[in-house]
């Protein structure tokens, strides 16, 4: 599957992939398309819930770990947030990735100490104090020529009153950190 909020690359992929003969490599793997479809995101009436495809992950620097009165195990300067973390960081840190990401793809900038709640409330996604915390997973990740090890977590977020524009952004482009390596992907959970 490939995500983004930019149709217009969407649509570029597709008309390169319908004419596509050849295997795809990718990395070891090869890969024939047999068949392809474009998905549309839809968003269903509230409330609903989103579950993650793909494990979110997130580096939290140190000094806001801090800040929530905890001392992260080691020495590194951004340490991944765990299930044994506050839950406080979790979801203030996710927020202000989604919308750093968001201002950066609509071309202009968020200042957090300057924004206006009015201006700030509108690019929230709308989190309720309604998740669930599913499991934490480690895998391993190539980057920089070695394998890094990285830590991720599954959820379930339940919306009642979501910013929709937000939350299909998030669909799009993912939550949290490293994307472009298929981590963050959500999906609506059908009930």
């Amino acid at each position: 599957m490939i995500s983004s909020p930019d149709k217009g690359f969407i649509e570029h992929i597709y008309g390169v992939l319908q004419h596509w003969n050849d295997d795809v490599k990718i990395g070891s793997m090869v890969f024939r398309i047999n068949s392809m479809d474009k998905l549309e995101t839809r968003i269903p009436a509230t409330p609903f819930t989103l579950i993650t495809g793909t494990p979110i992950l997130l580096r939290i620097p140190r000094e806001k770990y801090r800040a929530y009165g905890f001392e992260p195990k080691g020495r590194y300067e951004s340490v991944y947030w765990r299930n044994d973390h506050p839950i406080e960081l979790f979801i203030s840190q996710i927020e202000n990735n989604l919308m750093k990401k968001y201002a950066e793809y609509f071309g202009f900038s968020i200042d957090h100490s300057s924004v206006e709640n009015k201006d700030k409330q509108q690019l929230h996604i709308g989190f309720s104090n309604k998740f669930k915390f599913k499991k934490q997973v480690s895998t391993r990740v190539p980057m920089k020529g070695f394998d890094q090890v990285v830590i991720g977590t599954t959820w379930e977020f339940e919306f009642d009153n979501a910013n929709v524009d937000m939350v299909k952004f998030a669909l799009d482009s993912g939550l949290g950190e490293r994307n472009s390596l298929g981590f963050g992907f959500m999906n609506v959970l059908d009930k």
